[in-house]
């Protein structure tokens, strides 16, 4: 595991060990309340990994694979994101499986929305019936697809190889704003702005 800390960023990469596959998980947090998950990995045989999380908020998971796939724990019904696609959870704790085919490709960023930073962001998403439930069946799933604006932005993350911890966290911080979206507004049932729109309301697209 490597990381690196300067200032508020927080900057951790775990490696898979060469018997197991290749790729990595990693967790950055360029600024406060603001949480970036990316994994690229590949299994050498099937793996089902099991997870337990607890949110405060909202969180959206990007699938750019052919595929991404879990469900609940103990539950035989899956849940599938496909390439492009994307979902919003709401906020609470939740046990899950996410399932690993061998020699399979799997990328996928989530976005955390802290409460503290992002209320204005998750009520409106709330409001239009955005957020998903994970104990939700894969039939109600609410996805998205995400243009080639927020693409373009998250394949930039991605690929990031940026050394020097200072210029890593403002051009992070540049990133994440970017997905943030300053250029809209979240418009409620009356029609009065409500907030900045985050990245469903501005650059995705109902499935």
């Amino acid at each position: 595991m490597t990381q690196q800390f300067c200032g508020g960023i927080k900057d951790h990469i775990i490696a898979l060990p060469p018997d197991v596959g290749t790729g990595y998980y990693r967790y950055i947090s360029p600024s406060k309340h603001m949480e970036l998950y990316i994994s690229d990995v590949t299994f050498l045989k099937k793996t089902v990994l099991s997870e337990h999380t607890c949110k405060d908020g909202c969180s959206i998971s990007f699938c750019f694979s052919d595929t991404l796939e879990w469900g609940n724990l103990g539950v035989k019904s899956r849940i599938i994101l496909e390439k492009g696609e994307c979902c919003v959870y709401g906020k609470g704790s939740y046990q899950a499986e996410n399932y690993y085919e061998p020699g399979k490709r799997y990328i996928v960023i989530g976005l955390d929305l802290h409460p503290c930073r992002f209320q204005n962001i998750t009520d409106c998403l709330i409001e239009k019936k955005a957020v998903s439930s994970f104990d939700q069946s894969s039939i109600k799933l609410q996805k998205f697809i995400a243009t080639r604006t927020v693409e373009t932005i998250l394949h930039q993350i991605i690929r990031c190889n940026y050394i020097d911890s200072l210029t890593l966290t403002l051009w992070l911080c540049r990133k994440c704003r970017g997905l943030r979206g300053n250029q809209g507004v979240c418009q409620t049932p009356c029609g009065v702005s409500a907030s900045p729109i985050l990245v469903v309301n501005l650059y995705l697209q109902p499935h």
